[in-house]
């Protein structure tokens, strides 16, 4: 398959973007650190001296064999070691454990013995921007971080590495106007899921009612996602879809509680120190394909929300319509239901004091389906940080993993007797351990032995006791005992991994029997 180069693809698409207000923006060209040619002297110059002809043979010698010991073969990896340390390992299930440091050019599969399995190098020593997907032939589903951070955090390129660690396809999305980051998710046709910050200018907030800004600010960050598809015959990548929060909001919190389905501009949530520029936070992506429904995550505003995957793709800015019947508006959202039941825009905090307990989720992270087979089947779980919990400290905390069941009827989303959405408490709710909780970043991920498998990406602790950045196993059924403990070579203040994803022994050996063919 041909290599695609990292490129502007910053275009609009009036056929993709339907006339939302995102289509008219003109966007800068972001140039992106491409492979640099033009090492070698004209040819010119080369004629005009036979030593200079010699010089220029011997460079080029030089390189070949510069690049020839620099090149890994994947197929017959070079051996690498990565310098984690395995705490704990009470002999869990064999698995492998795929995740991308954020210091790091390189993706690393471990076993749980803590051994490098495989990895992969970034093909322009980018660090992740931030998430990770190995996939079932092998490709690994990489987003990545070009360095500008437009939005203020990394990412910018989605990139596809086959298991050699070829570069089969990346696209960039970058521009002071909208730029990926945090999370993207592979679909089971092959498109993937990307979620986008995009930006708001102020005139055009004020224009939707927004009043709540941070001095001197131009614009606000709001959030997006676009669906990329990879066209083999053309060996290029198209926006096939896209959804906006812009196009889903509502001026004032009393037509907020009138339209539940619907987001007030002037709801801020917690956003980290105060930074009202950053107002949704988008941090994950996840897909249902069996009721063709996405889920996302706000960390700032505390909520998850569920929409349809509509197929008409202008359908996904409309307010009704679909298979659900209200097009790209949210069928479920939870997580705070005074962010749409009050009718005070921000009811959380008034002087400092918490007035409203209803509050389930703290700055959350990586809310997924657990799938069919598993243990709590269908219903969500979610890593939920606690950042700015009341009664935690200047953190908040502390971290706990929750399932909730949504009371999802055929796709559809009942609403409770106050008009909330349920539950009203949590399925299932296991408080990580101090030293271990931590109120950035993060996942939990449920395991067929109903085991726990925790990146705790930024440990945080009461008793100052904290440790560097850890995943962990535990069995919640036996007094949360940590079955597997592997913390990585690196500092808090890093950022650790944004996530980890245990893969099965039969799901890799499928892998390799496939690079065997």
């Amino acid at each position: 398959m041909k290599t695609l180069k990292p490129s502007n693809n910053e275009t609009n698409s009036n056929s993709l973007y339907c006339g939302s207000t995102y289509e008219n923006k003109k966007e800068e060209s972001v140039l992106q650190p491409l492979l640099r040619r033009g090492l070698l002297s004209s040819k010119e110059g080369l004629e005009k001296s036979f030593l200079f002809t010699k010089m220029y043979f011997l460079l080029v010698f030089s390189l070949i064999i510069l690049f020839s010991c620099g090149v890994k073969n994947n197929s017959e990896q070079t051996p690498v070691s990565y310098n984690g340390k395995v705490i704990i390992n009470k002999g869990g299930d064999s698995a492998y454990v795929l995740f991308a440091p954020a210091n790091s050019d390189t993706t690393y599969l471990i076993d749980k013995a803590g051994n490098v399995f495989h990895y992969w190098v970034s093909k322009y020593r980018y660090t992740p921007g931030m998430s990770v997907y190995l996939l079932p032939n092998g490709n690994l589903l990489r987003a990545e971080n070009v360095g500008n951070k437009y939005c203020g955090f990394p990412g910018g390129q989605i990139s596809v590495y086959n298991w050699e660690d070829s570069l089969l396809w990346s696209y960039v999305i970058n521009s002071p106007f909208r730029q990926q980051t945090h999370d993207v998710y592979p679909m089971p046709n092959g498109n993937v899921l990307v979620v986008v910050w995009e930006f708001i200018y102020r005139k055009e907030a004020e224009a939707r009612g927004r009043k709540i800004f941070a001095e001197g600010d131009t614009g606000i960050w709001s959030g997006g996602l676009v669906e990329l598809a990879y066209q083999e015959k053309t060996k290029k990548v198209k926006e096939v879809w896209h959804w906006s929060f812009w196009d889903h909001v509502v001026s004032t919190a009393d037509s907020a509680v009138k339209f539940s389905q619907l987001l007030n501009v002037n709801y801020i949530g917690t956003p980290d120190g105060g930074d009202t520029t950053d107002w949704i936070h988008m941090n994950a992506v996840t897909y249902n394909e069996e009721l063709d429904q996405i889920m996302i995550s706000s960390r700032n505003l505390n909520e998850i929300y569920i929409i349809e995957h509509t197929k008409d793709k202008c359908n996904s800015k409309a307010h009704s319509g679909g298979q659900y019947g209200k097009g790209g508006d949210f069928l479920y959202r939870w997580g705070y239901p005074a962010a749409y039941r009050s009718k005070t825009p921000n009811p959380r905090l008034q002087n400092g004091v918490v007035m409203d307990s209803s509050q389930k989720l703290f700055g959350q992270h990586s809310p997924y389906w657990i799938p069919k087979g598993y243990p709590y089947q269908n219903q969500i779980m979610i890593n939920n940080d606690g950042y700015d919990r009341p009664g935690g400290n200047t953190a908040g905390g502390p971290t706990y993993v929750n399932i909730i069941d949504p009371g999802a009827i055929n796709g559809n989303y009942p609403l409770s007797p106050d008009s909330t959405f349920y539950p009203t408490t949590y399925a299932f709710n296991y408080p990580a351990p101090d030293s271990l909780w931590n109120s950035h970043r993060g996942n939990a991920q449920l395991l067929h032995n109903g085991h726990i498998l925790i990146c705790s990406s930024s440990p945080e602790s009461f008793s100052g006791n904290t440790l560097p950045p850890t995943f962990y196993e535990v069995d919640p059924m036996k007094s949360s005992e940590i079955i597997w403990e592997y913390q990585l070579p690196i500092a808090k203040l890093s950022g650790g991994a944004f996530r980890c994803t245990q893969y099965e022994v039969k799901y890799i050996n499928k892998i390799l029997g496939l690079q065997r063919k």
